[in-house]
């Protein structure tokens, strides 16, 4: 919309003169243009907001099963029990991760943040770990992360945390490479 309209249809509506510099009218005069040009503000479209989303991790949108994981120096990845369910949801901008029992009874872990995404490389980053655990918190685990059909697959190193007996302190020691596959739901 033009700004010399909108000035125009301004000066109509509220019918007093722009040149006026009394304080009456630049009272009543500011809060109008304020309501005026905040209404007719440009309003993105709705699927501009979100093309970027999209193109960055609509392969990872949705619910996740993991099927299989491996850690340390194994050489084989194992199924997951069938009495163990593991979910991680990722939204466009969070993601979070509940393990608990098949029969619902238990819930043993959950943890999420936000995550980032960048070619191959996928990283969450930390902000609730339950049962808490100090030093894993507010860090970010990086892994190398590759979709194909329904399985999301994803390879790195998380930090161990362990407790120092003479200081009674958590301390991150080493890290574990871990490897998981999950399925799309």
């Amino acid at each position: 919309m033009d700004m010399t309209y909108m000035f125009a249809k301004l000066k109509q509506l509220i019918n007093i003169e722009f040149a006026s510099t009394t304080m009456k009218n630049i009272k009543i005069i500011f809060p109008i243009l304020i309501i005026f040009f905040a209404c007719n503000a440009p309003v993105p479209k709705e699927e501009d907001s979100t093309d970027q989303l999209e193109t960055v991790s609509n392969d990872l949108m949705g619910t996740w099963k993991l099927i299989s994981s491996k850690s340390g120096a194994d050489s084989f990845f194992i199924d997951v029990p069938s009495m163990l369910i593991y979910r991680k949801h990722i939204t466009p901008l969070h993601y979070s991760v509940v393990s608990y029992d098949a029969g619902g009874d238990n819930i043993y872990y959950t943890i999420g943040g936000t995550y980032t995404v960048n070619g191959d490389k996928y990283i969450e980053n930390i902000q609730y770990f339950h049962p808490y655990q100090p030093g894993i918190t507010g860090t970010s685990v990086k892994f190398n992360s590759k979709v194909e059909n329904d399985r999301w697959h994803v390879d790195g190193y998380i930090k161990n945390v362990h407790l120092d007996p003479e200081t009674q302190e958590y301390i991150k020691t080493d890290s574990t490479r871990i490897a998981e596959v999950w399925e799309k739901m």
